[in-house]
């Protein structure tokens, strides 16, 4: 158990902001004095360099805002858990209205809830107080509609993700995510509206085409899928991705002579496979 004295002459979030430095440390194993010049080999690199930072700058809600960013990376979250938690209530101690630190918090809570580890009620709060602060903060909305589809309460999702749409109306990822909340409500007429929307903003959206193969499969629109993709083709008539979303859904509806010519059109267009000279 590590004993901790409070130095004398420091201002007190000086004070909690060293402290906090070496609970992070001793929590990941590396515990040593603030005023020692141990070494964070052991540590993932982003992990060590935010670390030095912070102890350069114990003042820094920003220093604290990368050091829980860089416990996020893939592969970091569950074991750094609660070092990633502590940093960004650091930064919240040292800047009480930091939005991107509320949104820090609620993707680190977002992220247990997903892997079944938490309730959604803890993302929820931090996205919400991130909200409260930024009325337009538009991240905030997007995460608080995940938690909401995550936790299948579709219907918040949508008014959630409607939010977000209002704020950042070129926003794909917020009228993509506004369809599939309205696809879970097997509202497909309002989903395909959603889905033109990512389409007018971003023709070649991976994601879009991807969730359009599950969307057939649900609401068995298939004639206007359909010409959902010839007017995408329209728009970006090089995108590839297109061309094998298209032809993929015609092969599922046993259509394989439509998913051949999508192939030939995109041979055309794009000079794909091109034929061997005599």
């Amino acid at each position: 158990m590590l004993a901790f004295e409070r130095p004398e002459g420091n201002n007190s979030m000086k004070y909690l902001a060293s402290l906090a430095v070496t609970i992070l440390l001793a929590t990941a194993g590396q515990a040593q004095s603030i005023s020692g010049t141990g070494t964070f080999e052991s540590l993932p690199k982003e992990v060590s360099d935010a670390l030095r930072e912070v102890q350069e700058h114990p003042g820094s809600a920003e220093a604290y805002l990368k050091l829980g960013r860089s416990y996020r990376r893939p592969g970091y979250t569950h074991r750094y858990f609660r070092e990633a938690e502590e940093a960004f209530n650091q930064a919240i101690r040292i800047k009480p209205d930091y939005v991107d630190a509320y949104i820090g918090l609620g993707d680190l809570y977002f992220s247990r809830f997903f892997n079944g580890q938490g309730q959604s009620g803890d993302a929820i709060l931090a996205y919400q107080q991130a909200i409260n602060i930024d009325p337009k903060c538009t991240q905030g909305y997007i995460g608080l509609g995940l938690t909401f589809m995550l936790a299948t309460d579709f219907i918040d999702a949508v008014d959630t993700f409607k939010r977000a749409t209002d704020i950042s109306p070129d926003s794909a990822q917020a009228y993509m995510l506004l369809a599939n909340a309205y696809n879970n409500l097997r509202q497909f007429e309002d989903a395909l509206r959603s889905y033109r929307q990512v389409l007018r903003i971003y023709p070649d959206y991976r994601p879009l085409f991807a969730s359009l193969y599950h969307f057939v499969e649900e609401s068995g629109l298939y004639e206007e899928v359909i010409g959902f993709y010839n007017e995408a083709i329209r728009l970006s008539p090089k995108s590839i991705s297109i061309y094998a979303s298209l032809a993929r859904i015609h092969e599922e509806k046993n259509n394989y002579q439509a998913a051949v010519e999508v192939l030939y059109c995109a041979r055309g267009k794009m000079k794909i496979f091109p034929e061997r000279n005599a």
